[in-house]
C-alpha cells in the first residue's frame, strides 16, 4: 500500500504541474491588459509609470519566468493580490471556502443517501413500479438544470408559499441553526439532484449485472441468506463503478456549486470565482482554478485507494 501510494503520489506531482501551466497560459490569452484592470480607469498614467507599474507586478518578464514566480508563490502559500480587492488572494478565498465545503458535503452525503439504496432497491424490483419511478425521476433529474430548478424552487418554496429564505447563508441580522439549515435546503437539494440521478441508476445498472454472476447463484445455491448474498456479495461489487464515478464528480460539484452559489446567492468559492471571471481578476481565477484541480487529482486519488476497502480482492502491492 505504502509503494503504490508513493507511485501515484510521483505521478500526481507532474499531472499537476502540466494542468497549472495550461491555466497559466489560458488566463494569459484572456483578453485585456491586466494593467488595465489593476489600475482605475480614472487615473491617467503616463509611459513610465505604466513601465514602473508593470516592473513591479513582474508583468515585463517572459513568460515562463512569470509561470516559475507564480506557481513557485503558490506553492508556498502565497497565491498573489487580487486585482479589485487589493488584498491577498487566499485572505478572500479562505473566507469563501467553508461555506463551499458546507454546501458540497452536504450534498454530497445526501447523494450517496439517497442514491445507493434508491438504485438498489430498483434493480432488486426489476420492471416493477418502484423501478419505473425511480427511472422516471432520475430521467427528470439529469435532464433539469440546476439554474432553472433553482429558481423553480425559489419561486415555489419562497415567493409563492414563503417557507424558505431565496438567498444568502443566514438571515439579516444572524440566526441560529435552523436559520441556517432553511438556508441550506434548496441549495443542497438543487446541487444533489443530478448527482442523485446519476448515482443510482449507475447502481441500478451495476446491481442487475452483478446478480448475474456465478458466484451469486453459488452463494444462493450454499443456503446463504438473501441478505448476505445482496450485501455481501453484490452490492460490494457493485459499489467499484460508484466510487470511480464519485471522485470523477468531484470536479462536477465544483462546477455545479458556481452555477448553484451564484443562483441562491450562496457566498462560496462558486460565487466568488464568478465574480472574479465577469471582473477579469486574474489572480482569483487562477487560484481557483488550481484549488479545483488540485481538487479534482485529490479524488481521483482516493477513488483509487478507497478500491481496496470496497473489494478486498483488491491488492497495491
Amino acid at each position: 500500500m505504502i509503494q503504490y501510494i508513493i507511485r501515484r503520489t510521483l505521478v500526481l506531482i507532474p499531472t499537476l504541474f502540466v494542468t497549472t501551466m495550461v491555466i497559466f497560459l489560458i488566463v494569459q490569452l484572456a483578453p485585456g491588459d491586466p494593467l488595465e484592470i489593476f489600475v482605475s480607469p480614472e487615473v491617467k498614467l503616463t509611459p513610465e509609470e505604466k513601465a514602473r507599474i508593470r516592473h513591479q507586478l513582474g508583468l515585463d518578464r517572459p513568460l515562463y519566468e512569470q509561470y516559475a514566480r507564480w506557481v513557485t508563490d503558490f506553492f508556498v502559500g502565497n497565491m498573489g493580490t487580487s486585482f479589485n480587492y487589493k488584498v491577498p488572494v487566499w485572505d478572500l478565498i479562505k473566507t469563501r471556502l467553508w461555506p463551499t465545503v458546507q454546501l458540497m458535503g452536504l450534498s454530497l452525503l445526501l447523494a450517496l443517501l439517497v442514491a445507493i439504496p434508491a438504485g438498489v432497491l430498483s434493480a432488486l424490483r426489476q420492471y416493477s413500479w418502484l423501478d419505473n419511478t425511480v427511472t422516471a425521476l432520475a430521467f427528470f433529474g439529469i435532464s433539469m438544470p440546476n439554474f432553472w430548478l433553482g429558481l423553480l424552487m425559489i419561486f415555489l418554496f419562497s415567493v409563492y408559499l414563503g417557507w424558505l429564505p431565496t438567498s444568502g447563508m443566514i438571515s439579516p441580522g444572524g440566526g441560529g441553526l435552523l436559520d441556517r439549515l432553511a438556508h441550506l435546503i434548496m441549495p443542497v437539494f438543487v446541487l444533489s439532484t443530478g448527482f442523485i440521478a446519476g448515482f443510482s441508476r449507475y447502481m441500478r445498472s451495476q446491481m442487475l449485472e452483478v446478480m448475474h454472476e456465478e458466484y451469486v447463484y453459488t452463494a444462493r445455491a450454499k443456503g446463504l441468506k438473501e441478505s448476505i448474498v445482496i450485501f455481501k456479495h453484490i452490492l460490494r461489487n457493485a459499489l467499484l463503478p460508484v466510487v470511480t464515478l464519485l471522485g470523477l464528480s468531484l470536479p462536477i460539484f465544483v462546477s455545479g456549486a458556481l452555477i448553484t452559489e451564484q443562483v441562491f446567492g450562496w457566498p462560496g468559492l462558486g460565487q466568488f470565482f464568478w465574480q472574479a471571471a465577469t471582473q477579469r481578476d486574474y489572480p482569483v481565477i487562477m487560484a481557483i482554478l488550481t484549488l479545483a484541480a488540485i481538487l479534482t487529482l485529490l479524488g481521483n486519488f482516493l477513488a483509487d485507494l478507497a478500491y481496496g476497502l470496497v473489494d478486498p480482492r483488491i491488492r497495491y502491492d
